[in-house]
């Protein structure tokens, strides 16, 4: 547990350095130079659109492909899903009950390391519910911490978000 708030107590103190330090280095703005002049903010851009089409595409072999093999899915009010197995296993089931459409609008991409990455999004939209035939409007806050794998893609090695609309009463 110890080692778990020392990790993320460094992971948010990396993201804080000054940019001259040229460790962190905020990417707001889509028209800036790539992480490492590569092309790498496009391409962390281009994953989380990816991403976004398959979540409204409701296909969890659409969402596979774009996490790490190690990856985390981490929902509200769930236990973390860890793992290709287990990730698997979540997005079946909220594939099975919901069927999005919704937009994420990328706030922030800040470069941890050469092959690390954060993107802190905010996402809008509507959920149709299966069980009910009730279509409810959703919005959210999400943060995806990518990995840069050998091949160059960049995938979500974890995932985590939280509603930012208060729920139905």
């Amino acid at each position: 547990m110890r080692f778990r708030l020392t990790a993320a107590c460094l992971v948010a103190a990396v993201a804080l350095i000054p940019i001259r330090s040229g460790i962190a280095q905020p990417l707001a703005d889509p028209s800036t130079t790539a992480i490492d002049g590569t092309g790498d903010e496009a391409a962390i851009r281009a994953a989380l659109s990816s991403y976004n089409a398959a979540l409204n595409g409701g296909k969890t072999e659409a969402v596979l492909p774009l996490y790490t093999p190690d990856g985390i899915f981490m929902a509200p009010y769930t236990p973390s899903f860890v793992g290709q197995a287990a990730v698997r296993q979540a997005y079946d089931a909220v594939f099975k009950e919901l069927k999005f459409d919704v937009r994420f609008d990328i706030v922030e991409v800040v470069s941890m390391a050469p092959t690390w990455a954060f993107v802190r999004t905010n996402s809008a939209g509507s959920t149709l519910h299966h069980s009910t035939g009730k279509t409810t409007r959703e919005a959210n806050q999400e943060l995806f911490i990518l990995q840069k794998g050998d091949d160059g893609r960049w995938r979500i090695a974890r995932y985590s978000f939280s509603p930012t609309n208060p729920p139905a009463p």
